[in-house]
């Protein structure tokens, strides 16, 4: 899957909604997908996806990375690739 996107915080949610998409449910994790909106820090910031669950992406690019990383491995995809391709040329990985 290929798709474009604006900042850093729409990795995870992109990997999260392509996953709900093929019919896989994305766990809760503590400070990251919740059922509600509920049970986050104050501070955080949060998507809605599209089950309905909330997800905290305030983080760095890395972090976020990380955290779509952990989504694909725990739907079945471990090892899968992430690439994003950043404005400048460069790549990020996970």
């Amino acid at each position: 899957m290929k798709k474009r996107l604006r900042n850093a915080h729409e990795i995870p949610v992109v990997v999260a909604n392509w996953l709900i998409g093929e019919g896989r449910a994305v766990q809760n994790f503590e400070n990251f997908v919740h059922a509600s909106n509920i049970g986050f820090k104050p501070t955080a910031t949060t998507k809605r996806l599209d089950s309905g669950q909330f997800m905290e992406v305030g983080d760095d690019q890395k972090d976020l990375l990380r955290k779509a990383r952990i989504l694909l491995d725990s739907c079945g995809y471990k090892g899968r690739p992430i690439e994003v391709l950043l404005e400048d040329g460069s790549v990020l990985t996970a």
